[in-house]
């Protein structure tokens, strides 16, 4: 068990999940989220979360001094604040982009370096190049494309793409920023999947973002749930990863589980 979790971007869709989650699995003591509630809505999850028996901290992963009076004070460190939209710094200043997603991404594992806690880093299947993907065989069905089962590519098939798919070419300006905060903490990655788009209830979307799923129908799957990046092994680490990987496959309607309940693994 850990003694106390930080989750950057705590207020987040997916970093109030997990922060409930954490504090309904008995995995952690205390459960820290810190939030700059810079994403219209995030806000509402305050209530959630201090029912939860969640502490909630205003800060921001920009500046260095908001993280500080966790040095030596958090033993898990996870990170899931970043701004997540794909259409990010196009038409604008990527300058927050930026900032948010590598400089927030560097002061939080100089967090994690100096408490040497365990750190999780939440990535995402944006980080893949667009050509690649537009060139994978699909069918085309009532409601949605399905990858096939024969594919060129390696880490393609018809459950999706894996880590293995390769990386070289354009992507995103949000994708490049997660690409280069995985390869920050690569050295110490003890195990690594990437996101795909998530939703679910207490999710806030954008208008622009609104404006986007509207009409389409579902894109292949393109792999699920999270990057873990560890700066220390530990067997109890191994937990956390499960436990992740089972909120975001439980996202709409987060149940209490036991970590040990092998039945879980499968759903």
């Amino acid at each position: 068990m850990h003694e106390h979790a930080l989750i950057t971007g705590g207020c987040g869709f997916v970093g109030s999940f997990l922060a409930i989650a954490l504090r309904e699995a008995g995995l952690c003591r205390n459960v820290t989220a810190l939030d700059n509630l810079h994403r219209r809505g995030s806000e509402l999850n305050l209530a959630r979360l201090k029912r939860a028996g969640v502490g909630f901290v205003h800060g921001d992963i920009r500046c260095a001094e908001d993280l500080a009076p966790f040095a030596g004070a958090a033993d898990l460190v996870v990170e899931c604040s970043a701004e997540p939209s794909a259409q990010a710094g196009y038409g604008s200043s990527p300058e927050y982009l930026i900032q948010s997603n590598l400089t927030g991404c560097f002061h939080c594992l100089e967090i994690a370096r100096r408490s040497k806690a365990d750190f999780l880093f939440l990535s995402t299947s944006r980080v893949y190049p667009y050509r690649l993907l537009n060139s994978l065989s699909f069918e085309e069905t009532d409601t949605r494309f399905r990858l096939t089962a024969r594919q060129e590519l390696p880490g393609a098939s018809e459950h999706g793409v894996s880590e293995r798919f390769p990386l070289d070419g354009a992507r995103s300006l949000y994708g490049m920023t997660k690409l280069a905060a995985e390869l920050m903490g690569a050295k110490k990655a003890i195990d690594l999947s990437r996101v795909r788009q998530l939703k679910g209830k207490q999710q806030q979307l954008k208008q622009s973002e609104r404006k986007s799923c509207r009409g389409r129908k579902k894109p292949p799957s393109r792999n699920g749930p999270c990057i873990a990046v560890c700066l220390r092994e530990t067997r109890r680490f191994g937990d956390i990863i499960w436990l992740c990987n089972a909120c975001f496959h439980r996202s709409q309607a987060f149940v209490r589980y036991a970590i040990s309940a092998p039945s879980l693994r499968s759903e």
